[in-house]
């Protein structure tokens, strides 16, 4: 069972003319550390928080009886930006709880990117069905530099190069899940070439300069037991290291040692828990609509990388206040291109969990006239007062009359114009 989160743009120095996401930005602050330059501002998108984008139509497909009850949840900034902004939003099982938040983390100042940590964790009543989002990290790696200097010049944390399954195995599980034994461990080599194709799109200003520039991803699967609540489960870890590398003459710089170095911007992301019953036909649908569901809100991340940009252009210490995040509109085609390009990414990760798993579908919003994004192979959706939605493909079910209660049917929206 295999997840992934969805990849922020952060702008990049001047001299690099464009903006690039994730792993550039840790990558492009140690050049610059060593190199000098400034900053220019990278355009950025803004959605409105209650509205999801404008997705195609998709044509319902006929799936087992019954109906499927679902929540919206979302996960609110609270602090970070000028006012409260939902960071990511996504549909879960209507009985499920939720909690998430958005940490930012003074401590981690000398490296903007790891100031700030989104997670959530979604459970079933009972808790045998569990996803877990963790937070990402930065840092950097470099060949044949002077480590001391190097060390001295760079911003994000400096260490060696290590594997996915190194990494996720050896450090993240053991801080998420202390005592926790492995039971196999799996390689995604397609799954990281998909990711390793979003990321060279994504960051197509850095691969693009011709100074040798090269991106990669290494995703694996990590199944494991541990003690919870006195009893033994079992689990699954799903993450990618993402890098950007990028070979750099050194000479200049030091005078002395070798006379070039290749630099690595490495990003560990895409972390995520999942707990299911392998005998159950139904588990991996249900990961698969949660995951496919998820969208992360462009507004909150223009304001967050506002906000290291702050960081980073004023010097900004530990003990310093941290800067208010301002968010910018965008026009309504950039909103939809964000979600688009979300929507793409998720799609392809939730496949991971049920390969028949659909692409959401647009619906209009009986009272706000909104576009509500639900979960596709369905014909009918019903919506009632406490964000929740009813899916079926019964055109005779009713939930207003089967359940007495308020819901109103939602129409499918038009195909969006390209």
């Amino acid at each position: 069972m295999y997840i992934a989160t969805t990849r922020r743009r952060v702008p990049m120095r001047r001299f690099l003319k464009k903006a690039t996401k994730g792993a550039a930005f840790c990558f492009v602050t140690v050049l610059l550390l060593l190199a000098g330059g400034s900053r220019a501002r990278a355009q950025q998108s803004d959605t409105p928080d209650h509205a999801f984008s404008v997705t195609p139509h998709v044509a319902a497909t006929p799936v087992a009886g019954g109906y499927v009850r679902l929540r919206m949840v979302r996960v609110v900034d609270q602090t970070g930006l000028t006012e409260p902004t939902e960071a990511l939003r996504m549909l879960i099982p209507a009985d499920w709880k939720f909690e998430g938040q958005v940490r930012w983390l003074r401590e981690n100042v000398s490296c903007p990117e790891n100031m700030t940590a989104l997670t959530f964790r979604a459970a079933s009543p009972d808790q045998r069905f569990l996803l877990e989002r963790f937070p990402e990290a930065f840092w950097t790696s470099a060949n044949n530099a002077p480590r001391d200097a190097l060390r001295r010049r760079a911003s994000c944390p400096l260490r060696e190069l290590v594997s996915a399954e190194d990494y996720f195995s050896e450090e993240t599980l053991r801080q998420a899940r202390p005592g926790a034994h492995v039971l196999a461990v799996k390689e995604l080599p397609e799954f990281s070439n998909a990711q390793k194709e979003q990321m060279e799109r994504a960051d197509s200003a850095a691969l693009s300069l011709g100074n040798d520039t090269t991106a990669s991803a290494d995703s694996v699967r990590i199944n494991y037991e541990y003690l919870n609540d006195g009893q033994m489960v079992e689990e699954a870890m799903v993450g990618t290291i993402f890098s950007i590398r990028s070979r750099s003459n050194l000479w200049p710089l030091f005078g002395k040692g070798p006379r070039y170095a290749d630099v690595y911007a490495i990003h560990a992301g895409d972390i995520y828990v999942s707990r299911a019953p392998e005998k159950d036909p139904q588990s991996g649908t249900v990961l698969a609509r949660i995951l496919v569901s998820l969208r992360g809100n462009p507004r909150w991340s223009a304001g967050r990388d506002d906000v290291l940009e702050q960081v980073l252009r004023k010097r900004l210490t530990a003990d310093d206040p941290l800067p208010t995040g301002k968010t910018e509109a965008a026009t309504k085609k950039k909103i939809a291109e964000s979600y688009r390009r979300q929507e793409q990414s998720h799609l392809t990760r939730a496949r991971l969990y049920d390969a028949a798993v659909r692409p959401m579908q647009s619906f209009v919003h009986p009272l706000s006239k909104a576009i509500v994004e639900l979960n596709g192979g369905f014909a009918f959706a019903w919506c009632n007062d406490q964000d929740e939605y009813i899916l079926t493909n019964d055109a005779s079910f009713n939930p207003a009359t089967q359940f007495r209660e308020n819901w109103r049917q939602l129409e499918p929206a038009a195909p969006a114009q390209p």
